[in-house]
C-alpha cells in the first residue's frame, strides 16, 4: 500500500499508513517486553488507540487479549491474573499482581521507534474469546498467519481494493471486528471507525464506507432508519447467527449490497459467505465455502472444518497452552448441509431438546415465528417438564400490538407440526442487553422457567 494513503478515518480526520506505522513503531518501543511480560492485555475506549498498541505489542512478538471496556473492573481484574497477565494497557490502573500498567495517553511522542524485523508467523499472536454459544466461553489462540489466510481467503470472494472504507461496526475484541482490520489492511484500504453516540446509518454516511459487517439486529436497525441503501455501499455482510429470510429480502429489496456468511471463532472469522444476493428468496443459504477452507457435514448432520485459518488450540485453566493437532478437523456444534455448493445452517446440536420423544430444534421454530406480522425477534427456549421432558415456550419482540397467543398458534400450525408450537409466548424482556452480539438463550431458558 501507499504510505501516504489513508490507512484509518475517524470523524473526518484522515490518519495515514505512514502516521499509522510511526504510532505504532513508537508504541512498540514503550513495550519493552522481557521473556515473563510476554502475554498483553489491551483495555482502551477508543478504536484507533487499540490498534495502535494491538500491532505494536504484535511487533513486539507479545500473545495479546484485547478486553472489553464494558466489562467490570472485577472481571478485567480476574482475567488478567488467570491468564498471568504482566502487562496491561488500559485508562484505569487495576489490581493486578505483578503486572505493569501503560496509560494508553502517555506515552512518550519521542520513545525510540521499535527496530523492524520480521514477525513470526507461526507463534500464538491473539487471544480472543468465543461466543460461548456451545456451552461456557473459551479463549482461542490464534497465530498472525491465522488471521492472514482468514483475510486473504475472505478477499478473494469479496473485493477489497485501497478505495475500500470498511466500517468498524463490530468490538475489536471479536474475531469478527479483527476480520476487519486484517481484510481492509492486507489491501490497503481505510478502516473508517464509527463516531460514539451515531447509528450505523449516519456512520455510512459520515464515512462514506463502502463495506459494512453486521450481526442481524444491526441489520435490522439499520433497515428501520435506512430502508433504501446509500449509493456508497458496496457490500454488506451480515452473520454472527441465524438471519431470518425476511431480514435479507428487505435488505434487497431496499438494493442493499448483502451477502450472508458463516463463521466462528476458531477460524479466525469466515468460513463461508454469499455472493451478493440480487433475488428474493423463501431461504438464503449461507454462501460457499470460502477458498483453502475445507468442510464436511457428518453422518449426525454436524459441521466439520479445517484449514490455514484454524486457531492453534485453546488456553487451559491458569493460561497454559497445548497445540491442537495440525490439521484435525474441528467440530462446530452447528448442523447444517450442502445443497449443490452453497452451506444452509439448521441449528446447533447443543440446543436441540426433545419433547414428547420428538426432536425439537429451536431454530426451525424461530424460523417460522419470523414469517408472521410484526415479530421481530424469536428466540425459543426448553422449559422443563414431567410429562413431555421439555417444552417450547417463545420469547417474541414484535413491532406491532401485544402478542396474541392463540393467532400465533393458529398462524403456525400452518407450517409446524403441534408439538413443535410453543406452549408460551412470552414478550422480550427489556433487562437483556441491546448491544450483545448474540442473544443469551441461558438467561432466557432460566427467565422462562421462572414464569
Amino acid at each position: 500500500m501507499a504510505p501516504d494513503s489513508m490507512a484509518v478515518w475517524k470523524s473526518g480526520v484522515a490518519t495515514s499508513y505512514r502516521d499509522l506505522d510511526e504510532a505504532v513503531s513508537r508504541a512498540a518501543g514503550c513495550l519493552k517486553l522481557d521473556s515473563e511480560s510476554h502475554r498483553v492485555a489491551i483495555c482502551v475506549d477508543d478504536p484507533r488507540d487499540t490498534m495502535v498498541w494491538l500491532f505494536a505489542a504484535l511487533r513486539a512478538t507479545a500473545e495479546i487479549i484485547l478486553l472489553s471496556t464494558r466489562l467490570p473492573r472485577a472481571a478485567r481484574e480476574t482475567t488478567c491474573t488467570d491468564l498471568g497477565i504482566r502487562m496491561y494497557i488500559s485508562h484505569e490502573r487495576l489490581d493486578v499482581e505483578k503486572s505493569r500498567w501503560i496509560d494508553p495517553t502517555q506515552y512518550d511522542d519521542d520513545s525510540p521507534p521499535s527496530v523492524d524485523y520480521l514477525l513470526p508467523l507461526d507463534r500464538p499472536a491473539t487471544l480472543v474469546h468465543t461466543s460461548g454459544t456451545a456451552g461456557a466461553s473459551k479463549i482461542a489462540v490464534h497465530s498472525l498467519r491465522n488471521h492472514f489466510s482468514s483475510a486473504l481467503s475472505s478477499n478473494t470472494r469479496i473485493r477489497v481494493t485501497p478505495s475500500s472504507k470498511w466500517l468498524l461496526s463490530l468490538p475489536l475484541h471479536h474475531v469478527a471486528g479483527l476480520g476487519i482490520l486484517f481484510r481492509t489492511f492486507v489491501a490497503g484500504g481505510t478502516v473508517a471507525i464509527q463516531p460514539i453516540q451515531r447509528s450505523i446509518g449516519d456512520a455510512i454516511d459520515l464515512s462514506e464506507a463502502t463495506h459494512v459487517s453486521l450481526v442481524p439486529t444491526q441489520l435490522r436497525r439499520l433497515l428501520h432508519e435506512k430502508p433504501f441503501s446509500p449509493h456508497c455501499l458496496k457490500d454488506v455482510l451480515v452473520g454472527g447467527g441465524p438471519v431470518p429470510a425476511s431480514l435479507i429480502r428487505l435488505a434487497v429489496e431496499g438494493g442493499y449490497p448483502i451477502r450472508t456468511t458463516y463463521g466462528m471463532t476458531e477460524m479466525s472469522s469466515q468460513i463461508a459467505t454469499s455472493d451478493i444476493w440480487t433475488e428474493t428468496r423463501e431461504f438464503y443459504s449461507s454462501g460457499r465455502v470460502l477458498p483453502q477452507t475445507e468442510l464436511v457435514i457428518d453422518t449426525n448432520d454436524e459441521i466439520l472444518v479445517r484449514g490455514p485459518s484454524a486457531f492453534l488450540g485453546y488456553l487451559k485453566s491458569g493460561g497454559s497452552f497445548t497445540r491442537r493437532k495440525q490439521g484435525a478437523w474441528i467440530r462446530t456444534g452447528d448442523v447444517g448441509r450442502m445443497d449443490d455448493d452453497e452451506l444452509f445452517l439448521l441449528g446447533r446440536r447443543d440446543q436441540m431438546f426433545v419433547s414428547g420423544g420428538e426432536n425439537i430444534q429451536p431454530e426451525e421454530i424461530e424460523r417460522a415465528l419470523l414469517t408472521l406480522n410484526h415479530v421481530e425477534l424469536a428466540v425459543v427456549v426448553p422449559v422443563s417438564d414431567i410429562e413431555f421432558g421439555f417444552y417450547p415456550v417463545a420469547f417474541i419482540r414484535s413491532t406491532g400490538p401485544a402478542i396474541d397467543e392463540n393467532a400465533m398458534k393458529q398462524q403456525l400450525e400452518e407450517t409446524l407440526p403441534s408439538f413443535k408450537i410453543p406452549k408460551r409466548f412470552l414478550e422480550w424482556p427489556d433487562r437483556l442487553d441491546s448491544k450483545a452480539m448474540k442473544v443469551d438463550r441461558k438467561l432466557l431458558a432460566e427467565l422462562a422457567a421462572s414464569m
